[in-house]
């Protein structure tokens, strides 16, 4: 239970409203880049859970949207 409670307060949270506050697509890297950051400081159990499923779904790490977010 606390290890639920502490990656909602310390990673999803966050980026949640970071989220809610830019939610345009130019920003969606940036989104991916600071929940990584974020997990980073995560126990090595909850990485292990957390990788594959960053991996799948990490539609905002491909080149054309990077370069997408460089323009601001």
């Amino acid at each position: 239970m606390v290890t639920i409670v502490t990656f909602i307060v310390r990673v999803y949270a966050p980026t949640w409203f970071n989220v809610k506050q830019k939610p345009s697509c130019k920003d969606g890297a940036r989104h991916l880049f600071t929940m990584i950051k974020n997990l980073r400081y995560q126990t090595d159990e909850l990485k292990a859970i957390m990788e594959p499923v960053i991996q799948h779904n990490s539609y905002f790490a491909h080149p054309e949207n990077l370069l997408m977010t460089a323009d601001d």
